[in-house]
């Protein structure tokens, strides 16, 4: 769930995990049902970046209205080469329900929201704005 208007990016936790060649693209979408993408990344990150387990970034054009509002992302991948997605136990935390090939786990999905600031900032004296 957003925090705040302007959500720009997601950051996921990957790890390596087989060779090969291979991109990776941020699907967005309001809901895990719905069958139109709300945007997708600005960035294809080549999986073969992914040396050593940590956060990556994929960016969006910044989401107007994404304050307490509720996102479905999904990582297409293309190619051979593969990297794992990090999870926790069901119970970890609220707010990152995860889905295996769109059915959904009791997992969490380790991510990070990322906003663009400029515009962030100037929402934050709007009522509603956390």
């Amino acid at each position: 769930m957003g925090k705040f208007d302007r959500l720009a990016g997601v950051y996921f936790y990957l790890s390596p995990q087989q060779a090969g060649n291979g991109e990776v693209k941020l699907h967005l979408r309001s809901a895990a049902q719905a069958a139109q993408d709300l945007t997708v990344s600005l960035n294809m990150l080549p999986v073969g970046l992914v040396k050593a387990p940590g956060y990556y970034g994929f960016f969006v054009p910044p989401q107007a209205a994404s304050i307490r509002k509720y996102y479905y992302a999904f990582l297409e991948t293309t190619g051979n080469e593969t990297a794992q997605v990090g999870k926790a136990d069901g119970d970890a935390y609220l707010n990152s329900a995860s889905y295996q090939n769109g059915t959904p786990e009791d997992a969490q999905t380790a991510f990070q929201l990322s906003y663009s600031r400029r515009l962030a900032y100037l929402g934050l004296g709007r009522p509603g704005q956390a």
